[in-house]
């Protein structure tokens, strides 16, 4: 009975395996197929490309290109407050470095008149440096002191015969530099009066006469207003200025007076007034 049994429960368990492998194969199936779908599903569109960032670096290649295209940035330039010019003493602007061989300034200033309370108009712009430019306003009010004592009006306007200009001394062709030409001199040629008067240099010095000739020349006249004006300015200039050159000083300037603040002497404390 026992083996019978046995013999049943094995029966049994055959049947149970054949009724179930159909449905064991039908999953295998659907396996299969979602196998296969997942390899016929299609693959997405990628991205396209977003445009470069503003600013980002670009490829090499086109660095490459774009540095022969693109001009070389100059140096930065750094220029000296004036402060003549910030404090109202003389009118003008700062102006761009002057670079010209061996001549230049590296902060000039463009003036235009020169003196604060009783500012003296410049016929032409002066391209000077900053310390020519504070060495006439503080003469300025020497001139017009004198234009007051002497002539009874104020002087309106400075003829100006030349400021800066690369070029020798007394337009040599060999020997130093000119003051002009680091912008450190102003030569004027006459001075115009508030009420419209002219008073010129070559004109007006009353110079005297040459040596030689002083026993066949007639009594020198005395000094006019314009001639003691003239020199009262030029004295007053020898205060200011390192170097005052005037018609009894060459023949270069019999028509003008020059000033500048060149260095003379080992200390640059020697002056020189003529």
């Amino acid at each position: 009975m026992r083996a019978e049994k046995e013999n049943d429960l094995g029966e049994v368990l055959m049947r149970c395996l054949v009724m179930a492998r159909p449905a064991a194969w039908a999953g295998m199936m659907v396996a299969a197929a979602g196998v296969a779908g997942a390899q016929t599903v299609a693959v997405p569109t990628p991205r396209p490309a977003e445009p470069p960032i503003q600013g980002a670096p670009a490829p090499e290649s086109a660095l490459a290109g774009e540095a022969a295209a693109k001009p070389v940035a100059k140096e930065r330039v750094y220029q000296s407050a004036c402060p003549a010019l910030l404090d109202g003493l003389v009118a003008g602007k700062v102006i761009a470095p002057i670079e010209e061989g061996a001549c230049g300034e590296r902060s000039p200033l463009e003036i235009t008149a020169i003196g604060s309370r009783a500012p003296i108009a410049l016929a032409a712009p002066a391209k000077l440096s900053c310390a020519m430019a504070a060495g006439l306003a503080d003469w300025a009010g020497d001139v017009q002191a004198a234009a007051r004592d002497l002539l009874g009006v104020p002087v309106a306007q400075l003829t100006t015969a030349a400021s800066y200009h690369c070029r020798r001394r007394n337009n040599a062709p060999d020997g130093k530099i000119s003051e002009h030409g680091f912008a450190n001199a102003l030569d004027f040629s006459a001075i115009v009066l508030a009420d419209g008067r002219e008073i010129s240099v070559e004109r007006d010095w009353a110079m005297p006469a040459p040596a030689g000739e002083t026993a066949q020349a007639e009594p020198a006249a005395p000094p006019t207003p314009q001639a003691r004006f003239l020199r009262a300015i030029h004295t007053a200039a020898c205060k200011r200025f390192t170097t005052v050159l005037g018609p009894e000083a060459d023949v270069h300037h019999r028509d003008h007076v020059h000033m500048d603040l060149g260095c003379h002497g080992r200390n640059c404390t020697y002056r020189v007034c003529e």
